[in-house]
């Protein structure tokens, strides 16, 4: 069976096996670590054999960071679900995610062995098994790990108060996106926001013209000619025919050219805004839509950052 996860330069990371104790317990007896770990102080070899039982056999994804030049296990890193308190921050919602907790040996650290394991796992996660971030956290005082943590460009998502033996302790606690899925993030939410809050009136249409949505500033702009009640409804049959042919045309146009994507339409007077036709495209640039977007040329009235 083999037992590594993958390799670097300089590094295996694999499952730990009965032969890694004695170097484990090497380390696992510093208290120091045991406190930036935020761990019970392992002082009897019970305690000690324990903990290396439970990382070796039910720990699912805890692996030994072992140095290739002399074989010793220098570490150990555990990959796991996000804690609970993480994983329900609104921001991670609908995105899949890992947790990265690590530590190495004292006599090990300060030759860049962590931050070559920490990439190599974030490499792995991102690109084999697709997650949408990694995250890491760390206890405040733990000086070192948040600046390895800054420095892989994990960048801060929040700090949490967690027990420990040694007492209440505070956390930061930090993300790292996927730039491959981030791309692709759905972002749906945000856009609508976007749309929602535009004091114009915004109108979405697919290809047959028909109605997809109205933002708010819409249905009261158009509550003469039903509001909301249009949702659904053919475009077309809101104007006149020398109108519906102009509508056409500018379709076929954004049409012929994934280059052609806005046109300006006509100039309301009453309201002083222009009013224009923009494409909508997807991904490959391909034409799926068409909106109508507003823009104001009145003078803004709002009082400059009015908050109070």
């Amino acid at each position: 069976m083999n037992n590594i996860f993958l390799e670097t330069d300089r590094l295996i990371l694999r499952r730990l096996e009965e032969t890694d104790f004695a170097d484990y317990a090497a380390y696992a007896t510093d208290d120091e670590m045991s406190r930036m770990m935020g761990r019970a102080f392992l002082k009897t070899e019970a305690d000690i054999c324990a903990n290396f039982n439970w990382l070796k056999d039910k720990e699912p994804r805890c692996y030994g960071i072992v140095e290739k030049a002399g074989g010793q296990l220098i570490g150990n890193l555990t990959v796991s679900a996000p804690p609970p308190p993480v994983a329900a921050l609104p921001q991670l919602q609908g995105r899949q995610g890992r947790t990265l907790s690590f530590c190495i040996c004292r006599a090990a650290q300060r030759k860049g062995y962590a931050a070559e394991a920490v990439r190599a796992v974030v490499d792995e996660l991102f690109r084999t098994e697709h997650a949408d971030f990694v995250q890491c956290g760390c206890y405040t005082f733990n000086e070192p790990s948040r600046r390895l943590q800054e420095k892989l460009g994990f960048s801060f998502l929040t700090r949490l108060h967690v027990p420990t033996p040694q007492g209440e302790a505070e956390t930061i606690e930090h993300i790292l996106w996927n730039p491959r899925r981030t791309l692709n993030m759905d972002l749906n939410a945000y856009f609508k926001s976007i749309i929602d809050q535009d004091r114009e009136a915004v109108v979405i249409c697919d290809l047959n013209h028909t109605i997809l949505y109205m933002n708010p500033a819409a249905v009261v702009d158009y509550g003469k000619y039903g509001g909301a009640a249009l949702l659904g409804k053919s475009l077309l049959a809101c104007h006149n025919p020398h109108s519906v042919e102009a509508i056409r045309k500018v379709v076929e146009w954004f049409a012929a050219d994934a280059s052609h994507n806005i046109v300006y339409t006509y100039h309301n007077a009453k309201h002083n805004r222009d009013v224009y036709m923009v494409a909508l495209r997807d991904a490959s640039g391909t034409l799926i839509g068409y909106y109508e977007k507003h823009d104001s040329r009145r003078a803004e009235t709002m009082k400059r950052y009015d908050l109070f």
